[in-house]
């Protein structure tokens, strides 16, 4: 009777239902929910037919090939009605493994540590974990991954099989890589690299044969905004809409505080403190405590948010995707998408080697401090800098007629 009992509880019908009753809780559109209804129940009874009666991966990936559907493709690559299918099937895994889904961050950083090579990559990064920040691990993490997935793509199977001309072809082998990436790439693989070699797993230190990455010195010099183009870009928002209204206090975050996007993604309810008009948080980067003044703007901003705009949900994250599911930004999100559809909107063009993220409203408050003399010890304490040398860089950029900052500097108490 038990097994029987548990049996229907585990069964595919079951799953189903629970995935449906998940995204109708959850916040999913009623059409949304009815579509991959029917999807997953249409792979219900192929699997009935197949005399099937709980979720498997090969039977999912039969499924999807008898639909005509590749499976080892990326998914955005696909019709919506095929990337409809494959992430229905994604949807009843995950289900079935832990009771919800992970939101996938998009390209490198969906992939998984994982395949032959990965065992002293794993062992690697524990080690690494006892003095790196969960910020920096995560960012090693995907970039180790890449390094793998890189070597799998060369029919690498065994660390015995790695020839040092892999390295240079590693990190030239996607020219969008800025210098500074390739760097970032070449660092973490010479560390790895001579791990490897001290635990005895290959037989020479390949970390002599990384190559080094040149960066121009003019390549650090950050991207500022002008004042007008700031107001230009904010008045770009939509701020009818909950979207709109979360994206337009995360703006505000940026060019009016200077906040790191990191931060912002990071930022909780219990930061705020409303009695003092402060924020007060630690820093993802650094883990500083940050204490910046919740101005008047930045307040009406949040609060409209806050009782407009933000969904009904027991996260304690301010700021939440505005789709269903209904859930913090994934740690990949630099809200990158967010600065360029309005900037795009608002017909702000970007200098020709220019980076428009959101960390440049964070360069563009440095500067406009910077032009009112303000001094660089002030600045650093703002900008949450755990070096004078982070701030000295923003000395090198020479911008004519920027006012006072938007941030009056007398007001920055520190914790």
């Amino acid at each position: 009777m038990k097994e029987r009992k548990e049996d229907s509880k585990n069964s595919l019908e079951r799953l189903v239902k629970d995935v449906v009753c998940h995204m109708e809780e959850t916040g999913y559109t009623r059409r949304c929910v009815l579509a991959y209804a029917r999807t997953m129940r249409r792979f219900q009874k192929y699997s009935e037919e197949k005399g099937v009666r709980h979720y498997s991966k090969e039977l999912a990936e039969q499924y999807i090939t008898k639909m005509g559907i590749p499976c080892d493709v990326k998914i955005s690559s696909l019709k919506t009605s095929q990337q409809k299918v494959r992430t229905a099937m994604r949807y009843l895994e995950e289900f079935d493994a832990w009771g919800y889904w992970r939101q996938r961050p998009s390209g490198s950083y969906a992939r998984s540590l994982s395949g032959p090579l990965s065992e002293p990559a794993k062992e690697y990064l524990r080690i690494r974990r006892k003095t790196l920040r969960h910020v920096s691990m995560y960012n090693e993490r995907a970039y180790l991954t890449l390094f793998l997935h890189y070597l799998y793509s060369k029919n690498i199977e065994k660390w015995k099989e790695f020839r040092p001309d892999l390295i240079s072809e590693f990190l030239f082998a996607r020219p969008d890589y800025s210098p500074r990436t390739r760097k970032t790439l070449a660092c973490i693989c010479g560390r790895f690299l001579r791990h490897l070699w001290i635990q005895g797993i290959v037989d020479r230190d390949y970390s002599t044969y990384v190559p080094h990455i040149y960066i121009p010195k003019d390549s650090r010099l950050p991207v500022v905004w002008n004042p007008e183009d700031i107001n230009r870009l904010l008045l770009a928002v939509d701020r009818s809409s909950p979207m709109g209204k979360r994206d337009y206090a995360i703006l505000l975050f940026a060019c009016r505080l200077g906040m790191r996007g990191c931060d912002i993604r990071a930022l909780r309810l219990d930061h705020i403190n409303w009695k003092e008009s402060k924020i007060v948080c630690p820093q993802t980067k650094t883990g500083r405590i940050l204490s910046l003044p919740l101005t008047e703007e930045i307040g009406e901003a949040l609060i409209d948010y806050l009782r407009n705009g933000r969904p009904v949900t027991a996260h304690r994250e301010v700021f939440l995707r505005a789709l269903a599911p209904y859930e913090p930004f994934v740690k990949a999100v630099a809200f990158h998408n967010i600065i360029t559809t309005y900037r795009r909107r608002a017909g702000i063009p970007l200098p020709p080697k220019g980076h428009g993220g959101l960390h440049s409203l964070r360069h563009t408050l440095a500067c406009q401090l910077m032009e009112s003399d303000v001094p660089f010890e002030t600045i650093s304490d703002i900008l949450g800098h755990s070096s004078l040398d982070s701030t000295r860089i923003y000395a090198k950029v020479n911008v004519d007629e920027l006012r006072s900052a938007a941030l009056d500097p007398e007001e920055v108490p520190y914790a």
